[in-house]
């Protein structure tokens, strides 16, 4: 009973490949399957294969290729995974600073901050604004961690073999300054009435904002591509799919708890919450859900990329 189960479930699978891949394989895969039952990590398989050819068509196997040329394809399909990842990661980080901006300080700070809070975790036990808070915070140094570790050895290698690409590191160095430099001139020009910060209160927190966001886009592509473009050890390149399947985890939970902190600010503080202006200054509905639907497409997209490494390497036969 379960082996014909199994068997109409991959059926109904090799249904769901692009249609090229099924005018060249869909018949001896489903001779296959009647010749032999399928088990279920069979039809794991097949879903895996399913998703990386929809995903990379372009870097679907033909089976004509060579070892060699197998390899190097597949492990420039993993490659990108990992940078998909790591890009990610930068949007998702980008919507959380906007998030803690308008969060911090504020009027949602006696309701955060409230009580007293177990040592080192900063967890405080029945205020669960503060405990969602203090677990988001978690799971962002659990995300810094998985890129840290993933994407800096990447990022090294490519330095190292690729000297015709690195003054293009010079744009995320310059990002960084270009990021900064406005806060101490501020305050220099203003004083320390000045404010700058990811918000949309004043029309140069606005403005703060669009820049901060274009910087960290245009730093974030620009290492992507040296990274892509770079000669890399196949054995780092699988080394980092282990931290980069981290930091998409850690992203799925940084959405998780978001979303968990706008459901309890609805239900503990209405009169904050439950507003659709953009320039309070503070986290209402409205800006919420732009950080939320941020959050959750970087999500999206690095918990894609994982299955699509995943895919490649069983395409390997590594994992």
């Amino acid at each position: 009973m379960m082996a014909t189960y199994n068997a109409r479930l991959a059926r109904l699978i090799v249904r769901l490949y692009p249609a090229a891949w099924r005018g060249r394989y869909a018949g001896e895969a489903l001779d296959l399957l009647e010749a032999r039952p399928p088990t279920w990590g069979d039809v794991g398989d097949l879903v895996f294969h399913m998703l990386y050819t929809h995903l990379r068509p372009e870097l679907t196997l033909t089976g004509e290729e060579s070892l060699r040329e197998r390899l190097a394809i597949l492990m420039r399909a993993l490659r990108s995974s990992e940078v998909a990842v790591f890009c990610a990661f930068v949007t998702a980080i980008v919507a959380w600073l906007q998030f803690g901006g308008l969060i911090d300080g504020g009027p949602y700070a006696p309701l955060v901050d409230g009580g007293d809070s177990w040592p080192t975790i900063g967890i405080t036990p029945g205020n669960a604004l503060g405990t969602v808070m203090a677990v988001q915070s978690a799971t962002v140094d659990l995300a810094f961690l998985g890129v840290l570790g993933g994407g800096l050895p990447l990022a090294v290698m490519a330095w190292r073999r690729a000297p015709h690409l690195r003054r293009y590191f010079l744009v995320p160095i310059a990002g960084v300054v270009g990021a900064s430099l406005p806060v101490p001139i501020a305050l220099l020009v203003v004083g320390p009435a000045a404010t700058i910060n990811l918000t949309f209160t004043t029309p140069i927190t606005i403005a703060y904002f669009i820049w901060f966001v274009g910087l960290a886009a245009l730093s974030t592509l620009t290492l992507a591509r040296v990274i892509l473009e770079s000669e890399l050890d196949d054995r780092l390149v699988r080394f980092a799919f282990v931290p980069s399947t981290l930091a998409a985890a850690a992203l799925l939970l940084m959405l998780g708890t978001t979303v968990a902190w706008g459901i309890l600010a609805h239900l503990q503080a209405p009169q904050l919450f439950d507003r659709s202006e953009l320039t309070l200054g503070h986290a209402t509905l409205t800006t919420w859900g732009i950080d939320v639907s941020i959050m959750a497409g970087a999500a999206v997209i690095a918990a894609l990329a994982t299955i699509r490494g995943v895919a490649t390497q069983r395409a390997t036969g590594l994992a």
